[in-house]
């Protein structure tokens, strides 16, 4: 649902071309509001409620309130979070470009019955089936290699696309950015699900919390990068989007065999029909 809310204020402006943009961010955000009504009226799901007597629980003293920082000393937790700030550091900076992507590319003259709104929208959108295709593998393969082949997948695109973006021709340049477009958020939910399946019960809400505020604040930093790059250098600037696969593959790789190496535990193993991909459809 957030890659669908992410690509929908660009097929506003496709249904309504003479719509100004304070029209279509007025209409984006009653449609947040109207979500936020839905998550209150629908409230937590049936697997939120975590049984008093699951023997994680007896891992923390009561004497001893649980920490967040205790999360972070679990190397699968850990290697789960360092993956998703690789992958946060390239998302949003690829959404945030993929109008100036297509539009300083021979797209535009290529697909003159497309406007750069209405690729946009197919581009951000199919982010939408890549989740959920990658949520239906998991349950095969497993968080974690859907979650390294999704992120191997986006950083290969954005690394072809920086080496090669002169010289592409426009079937292989909509290709290449459909791929990336559903390969760049397919890695979130795995995460997610590895990072929740890593932590106590009592410390999943806090730690995802931190993970995510975190990862949000370094989407920040690479949009801001990104498009100030962008303006001296133009479609060379995705360069800068690179690293972050990269760097969150060696990092999860590394930490992920280090917790095998040494045999630490699931903390979910106890758990009772939790759903492990339960954020497919994001």
């Amino acid at each position: 649902m957030l890659i669908l809310g992410t690509a929908l204020p660009h097929a506003m402006r496709v249904l309504g071309t003479g719509l100004s943009w304070q029209l279509v961010i007025s209409a984006s955000s009653l449609l947040a509001v109207g979500g936020a009504g839905l998550i209150g009226a629908l409230g937590d799901g049936p697997h939120s409620v975590v049984s008093p007597h699951s023997a994680r629980d007896k891992e923390t003293p009561a004497t001893s309130p649980p920490s967040v920082l205790s999360a972070f000393r679990i190397r699968r937790f850990r290697a789960a979070t360092l993956g998703y700030f690789g992958h946060m550091w390239e998302l949003y900076a690829f959404w945030t470009a993929v109008p100036l992507l297509i539009a300083h590319t021979s797209l535009t003259s290529a697909l003159p019955g497309l406007s750069v709104s209405a690729m946009s929208f197919i581009v951000i959108g199919i982010g939408a089936l890549g989740s959920v295709l990658g949520g239906v593998v998991s349950r095969h393969l497993g968080s974690a290699k859907v979650a390294t082949g999704a992120l191997a997948m986006s950083g290969l695109c954005g690394l072809v696309f920086a080496l090669c973006w002169r010289h592409l021709a426009p079937e292989t340049m909509a290709v290449l950015l459909l791929l990336w477009g559903a390969s760049a958020p397919a890695d979130s939910p795995q995460f997610s699900a590895l990072a929740a399946d890593a932590c106590p019960p009592a410390l999943v809400g806090s730690a995802l919390a931190i993970q995510n505020s975190i990862g949000f604040a370094i989407t920040v930093v690479s949009i801001a990068a990104t498009t100030t790059l962008f303006d001296h250098i133009g479609l060379d600037a995705m360069w800068l989007l690179v690293p972050g696969p990269a760097l969150g593959l060696a990092a999860f790789a590394f930490t992920l065999r280090k917790a095998e190496s040494l045999r630490e535990p699931m903390q979910c193993a106890d758990s009772v029909d939790r759903p492990r991909s339960s954020e497919a459809l994001r």
